[in-house]
């Protein structure tokens, strides 16, 4: 099984930069860049994203892809990782 973790669409983030004047991006750029992201989702079993909006990013772009994109959100074991009770910098002084 082949699988994907998605962290930000690309494809999304080049026409956004390119928008705004941040870049100047080609329509033609962009193009390939759609052709070979959206290649590689299309060969995945499955696709990861970490945000419901990243779901409905690249289904916005290819509507085949909803039966295999899952998301899995960022988590952190709150129980485990806590901060220390004094600041690094009170522990430095004392």
């Amino acid at each position: 099984m082949t699988v994907i973790s998605v962290h930000e669409c690309y494809t999304k983030a080049f026409e956004m930069r390119a928008e705004k004047g941040i870049e100047d991006i080609s329509k033609d750029t962009i193009k390939e860049l759609f052709n070979y992201e959206f290649e590689m989702y299309d060969t995945a079993d499955k696709i990861l994203t970490l945000t419901r909006e990243d779901v409905d990013i690249l289904i916005n772009y290819a509507p085949n892809l909803k039966n295999k994109i899952s998301v899995v959100p960022h988590g952190v074991d709150t129980a485990f990782y806590t901060p220390p009770k004094k600041k690094s910098w009170e522990r430095m002084s004392s």
